[in-house]
């Protein structure tokens, strides 16, 4: 973490190391649930660091990019919803949910989503976190790729993958209302 100079000394410290505790707990509480995340090997509190496991493979976008078929495209999307129903059934709410932050490890085309980056990440049980999450998700894929129903893709796999979805899907559309009325009133 970048310390803010702005900031007093003794509260940069206590948010910086508040903030890098919730990241690693976030993290181990998803991995704990089956979710694929880096694995955390030491937490240096003085210097603001997580060491972690590499995690090989493309991002979701790099490989969204390459046009993949349509029937590897639909199971991979698929696998991406599950890994995200997973991690809210654990009510972990990532914060920053976007295709450059699932990245995609093993070999095509038994392809496993990895979720990176929970600098943003904390624990919630509420649907509306949850549901500003995927809306996240998806405001991303549509800037970012054209390719119609990706989004859907992932939410089919989402309602396969969680206990919970009816309600947090259900919250979705409240959210995306309230964002279409944001991006016309301005």
């Amino acid at each position: 973490r970048v310390a803010k100079k702005y900031r007093h000394p003794s509260l940069e410290a206590s948010l910086s190391k508040k903030r890098l505790n919730q990241e690693v707990r976030c993290i181990a509480r998803a991995r704990k649930m089956g979710v694929m995340a880096p694995c955390i090997y030491h937490v240096a509190h003085d210097t603001k660091r997580i060491y972690m496991s590499l995690v090989s493979g493309p991002t979701l976008k790099a490989w969204l990019l390459t046009l993949p078929s349509h029937d590897l495209e639909t199971a991979v999307l698929g696998t991406v919803g599950s890994c995200l129903a997973k991690l809210h059934d654990t009510d972990v709410v990532h914060g920053d949910l976007t295709s450059s932050n699932v990245m995609l490890t093993g070999d095509h085309p038994a392809l496993t989503p990895c979720l990176i980056d929970f600098g943003l990440s904390y624990v919630s049980s509420l649907v509306e976190d949850k549901a500003v999450d995927l809306y996240v998700m998806e405001r991303a894929l549509v800037t970012t790729h054209t390719q119609s129903a990706i989004m859907e893709r992932v939410l089919e796999g989402y309602r396969k993958g969680s206990k919970r979805a009816q309600g947090v899907l259900a919250r979705l559309d409240d959210v995306r209302a309230r964002g279409r009325k944001r991006v016309m009133v301005g």
